[in-house]
Order: C-alpha cells, then structure tokens, then sequence
C-alpha cells in the first residue's frame, strides 16, 4: 500500500490527479446539483492529499487550507460578483496545493502545468458545448438525472419577459417551469434557490438567461 501512495504521490501522477481535479470542480461549479465533475473531483483531490500525507510531505493543515478555499469559492458562487471570498478562495486552494508537496519548486510546476492543460480542456469542453447536444445536455447543464421532464431545444420557445419557478437551485445553471414544462437556464444573479420566481431576461438560441424576482 506504501508503495502505491508513493507511487501516487510521485510529480508526474500528481500533476495528472490535479489536472482531473480541477477541471472536475469547475464542471461542477457551473452544474446543477452534485454531479460527476464533483465526484471525480472529490477522488482526485483525495488521492492526492492522502498519498502526500501518506509519504510524509505533507501534514492536515494543507487540507484545512484547501478545504477553507473551497469553501471560499463555493461561497463566492453564492454570491453575485468575483470579490473577496472567490480571490481568498483561489489563494487558498493554490496554498493548500503547494503545501501539500514536499518541494514548492516541484509543487508550482506540477500545479502551473495542471492549471495550463485543465484551462485547455474547459475551454475545448466550453467550445464543443455550442455545437454538440451531448456535451450540451449531459456535461454542462444536465447533470440533475432525476430532473425529468425538461425541454432543451435548439431555440428557446421562451421570451423576454416570461416569468418561471425554478425546479432546481441555479448555480448559476439549472431547470425552471414555465406554462407547466421544463427548461434549462442560467442565472445572472448567482445562485437561486428551487422554487424561487425569475423572469427571463434574454435568450441566445436554447439558451434562457434569467434573473430572480424580488418578492
């Protein structure tokens, strides 16, 4: 088992973890519910502190850090706006990484290689996502497999204006219901909560764009 740890802890394995890690928690952020982004996520992230304590290179305040990191970014998600919390997030996250490793040298390379090939998937993904329906509807704005009913379309029958309930929390993607049926939207107002009145705002093709309704 020491062996394996090692193994997993080793520059290159690392990197590789990371990569998956992230890309998996920013699908996540922008996906409703919790979904596989965040379960590959939580595995990378886990293999990846438990093989550096493991192997000695690390101790449990890196994963106190990181953890107050993502919490930090969850929170800013929460939140309309990139402020403070999602800045001290990313810190966090960062330090909580760098501590973890033995060596900040091999730590910066590893994670500055990770953030360059995982801001190429996510883009490539974000990309792909305007043309293809399967990446479309299982990737980025489906993930909720037991919200049953909705509409995704290729041009929205919803117009400015329409005023829906959301069927899931948004954050910012998720489902509402409008005249009985169910769409896919995006928040412009961060995260709302299921059940709450929005109005659509604009739409861009399926697209549907909403903010909430102060009551």
């Amino acid at each position: 088992m020491s062996d394996f740890l090692n193994f997993i802890a080793s520059p290159n394995v690392t990197t590789i973890l990371l990569i998956f890690a992230l890309v998996g928690l920013v699908v996540e952020i922008f996906t409703p519910g919790f979904g596989p982004g965040g379960v590959v996520s939580l595995i990378a992230f886990s293999l990846f502190f438990v093989s550096n304590i493991a192997s000695q290179d690390s101790n449990w305040y890196a994963i106190l850090i990181f953890l107050i990191g993502i919490g930090l970014i969850f929170i800013e998600v929460l939140v309309p706006g990139f402020g403070i919390a999602g800045i001290s997030g990313i810190v966090a996250i960062i330090a909580g990484i760098i501590i973890a490793m033995n060596s900040i040298e091999v730590a910066l390379k590893s994670l500055s290689i990770a953030i360059v090939i995982s801001a190429v998937i996510i883009t490539f993904i974000i990309k792909k996502s305007k043309n293809s329906k399967f990446i479309k509807n299982s990737l980025l704005l489906n993930s909720h497999k037991s919200e049953k009913g909705y509409l995704s379309v290729d041009n929205s029958p919803l117009k400015k204006g329409d005023i829906a309930i959301t069927t899931s929390v948004l954050k910012p993607t998720g489902f509402i219901e409008f005249n009985g049926e169910k769409f896919e939207a995006i928040s412009e107002d961060g995260f709302i909560e299921k059940g709450s009145k929005v109005e659509v705002s604009k739409t861009e093709g399926f697209k549907n764009f909403v903010r909430r309704i102060e009551e």
